[in-house]
């Protein structure tokens, strides 16, 4: 049987679509609960770092009541699909559509697939998909566009594609009084969602663990909460199941994640709408339009004097008092407890502007991508790609990745020469132009620099990327480009340092997970490193062998994914921190 994902959608949405080359695999089917509870809620729960308060069945709207919900996960599945079609066809719908009927009806009339068919297994399975409109016996194209036409071209006051596929599932398992049996849904399940690959691969567990949610709250929805709420012990503390989440859960709210952010979006410009006209005053443009990241960083309405001066003891009998001074602080940007801009004034009169730095930053603030004039074009995709996609894995709302208009030039131009090392390029000095840079005061961000200029370190003889916490990092690609002739492992090794260095600028790995299991071996000297098998967060010595081992233990360990269980683990410590992330009125108001 192929594993069928055969996805489009209808010409007024987006002029992409989705049949892909059936796989020979059956699929298999597991529940995910922490997934299931987080789908079936909405809303912030959906973001893989935030966590769950202990919750009651009340948090569960009915199903007619959270279209939302699912129109977060039809965006995905567009997106899945779009980016599936990008190129293929030439790029034209009638051509797409054309070439997915026959991909499909070839599938269906395979001579593996209709052995398959005949088999007892096959048989249950050509009855369920027939329950969902699709008859596996004479198979043509005609019965291709029909489900093309049941599940993508929606009509005006009928359900979206994916809501209609789970509630088609839903009732097609009901009896005569309505009620949903369960025992016969689930053991259904592999042949629902081999065939809801049709919305993606990735939209075919969704779509699963929908059905499955739905049955569990229409039968017994008690079951979802105690499973969901039920303590496991993990790394020395209790965790509920919900935020415990497995490795393919996280996979799949990584991959729902830049949906939740557009959806939230409206109802942020809905709040700085009624706040302005609380106020008496009409919205801006960036209000209206919703386009400046910066709207989303906590910021006082007016500076806020946040400590006094003072002087400091001192640190031994007979030392001079006030010879340490502190000054008096204002808030300009964050917040009292982790300030990003503040004021100083000292007692001898002069004012300064900070940019603060605080690893343990708990909230998110704008990313900025500066890019040097000898990155080529190919590097700058590449390095775009992977940044969104390490970013969002963090956790960083997409609408908060911005590329800068000006040039990495302008840091390196602040960088004095040294005479010893003329063609290389002092990275802790390209830091430190980055952290004086007026902009930092303006509009304080994350600065990530790319670059093909040599960079070396104090002492070290080179360095490929150096960071700091909570302020930036500049990556040199050359020597890694250079070095590998595959170019898809050059990439992948890219990749690697990409994440490692952005990793870095998030304080990954921090010393919640104790000393012991932190590498300060490797490279004496370079920071605190991570020790788990295939992590992004691993130290390389040799350049590019080490990286491209740490790579391709990635790979094999992580799959798609740059960072260990561990480190997840660190950045929900610092964002969400447990017990003080999701309220439970947030839980009401998310449902």
């Amino acid at each position: 049987m192929g594993h069928m994902t055969m996805a489009v959608h209808e010409r007024q949405a987006v002029q992409q679509h989705e049949p892909r080359e059936p796989r020979r695999e059956l699929p298999g089917y597991e529940p995910l609960v922490g997934l299931q509870t987080r789908l079936l809620i909405g809303g912030q729960t959906l973001l893989p770092n935030a966590i769950l308060p202990e919750f009651t069945r009340d948090v569960f709207r009915p199903f007619e009541d959270r279209r939302e919900a699912y129109g977060v996960f039809e965006h995905a599945s567009v997106g899945e699909r779009r980016a599936h079609w990008q190129g293929k066809e030439g790029d034209v719908f009638d051509q797409q559509k054309a070439a997915w009927i026959r991909n499909t009806t070839s599938l269906f009339q395979d001579q593996q697939t209709q052995r398959f068919f005949q088999t007892e297994q096959g048989r249950n399975w050509s009855q369920v998909l027939g329950k969902l409109g699709v008859t596996t016996e004479g198979f043509t194209n005609q019965t291709a566009e029909q489900l093309y036409s049941t599940y993508f071209q929606v009509r005006p006051g009928e359900e979206t594609g994916m809501r209609k596929f789970v509630k088609t599932a839903l009732d097609a398992h009901r009896n005569q009084e309505g009620i949903v049996h369960y025992e016969q849904l689930r053991q259904d399940l592999p042949a629902i969602k081999w065939l809801a690959n049709i919305f993606g691969t990735n939209s075919s567990d969704i779509v699963s663990q929908l059905v499955d949610a739905e049955a569990k709250l229409e039968t017994n929805p008690e079951t979802i909460v105690e499973d969901a709420n039920r303590e496991e012990h993990v790394h020395n503390q209790m965790v509920r199941r919900v935020n415990n989440l497995a490795p393919r859960e996280r996979e799949l709210l990584i991959f729902l994640a830049p949906y939740v952010q557009q959806a939230q979006q409206p109802q942020r410009q809905r709040e700085h709408e009624d706040q302005a006209h609380r106020q008496g005053a009409q919205p801006t443009d960036e209000q209206t339009q919703n386009t400046d990241p910066w709207s989303a960083v906590p910021r006082p309405d007016q500076p806020v004097k946040i400590a006094d001066a003072e002087v400091i003891p001192p640190p031994v009998p007979g030392g001079r008092i006030g010879e340490t001074r502190r000054p008096e602080r204002h808030l300009y940007w964050g917040t009292r407890d982790y300030p990003l801009v503040q004021e100083f004034i000292w007692q001898d009169g002069r004012h300064e502007m900070v940019r603060t730095v605080n690893p343990e930053r708990p909230y998110h603030i704008p990313v900025e991508l500066y890019f040097d004039a000898d990155i080529t074009p190919e590097q700058k995709q590449l390095i775009q790609t992977t940044a969104r996609e390490v970013l969002a894995e963090i956790g960083v709302p997409n609408n908060l990745i911005i590329e800068s208009p000006r040039s990495a030039a302008e840091f390196f131009s602040l960088t004095p020469p040294n005479q010893n090392r003329p063609n290389q390029t002092d990275e802790q000095m390209v830091l430190q132009a980055v952290r004086s840079d007026p902009e930092q005061i303006e509009k304080p961000h994350h600065a990530m620099v790319f670059t093909n200029k040599d960079l070396y370190s104090g002492n070290l003889h080179f360095v490929v990327g150096s960071a700091q916490p909570d302020l930036g990092t500049v990556i040199s690609l050359q020597r890694i480009w250079n070095g590998i002739a595959d170019p898809e492992l050059r990439n992948q090794t890219i990749q690697t340092e990409i994440a490692h260095e952005i990793g870095h600028v998030y304080a990954l790995p921090t010393a919640r997970r104790g000393q012991a299991n932190i590498d300060y071996e490797t490279v004496p000297g370079a920071g605190g490193h991570c020790k788990s098998e295939g992590c992004s967060m691993k130290q390389g010595n040799a350049v590019p062998a080490d990286f491209v081992r740490i790579t391709q233990d990635r790979m094999n360990n992580l799959g798609d994914h740059f960072f260990c269980n561990e480190c997840h683990i660190d950045l929900e410590s610092k964002f969400h921190p447990r017990g003080e992330d999701i309220t439970n009125n947030e839980l009401e108001d998310a449902a």
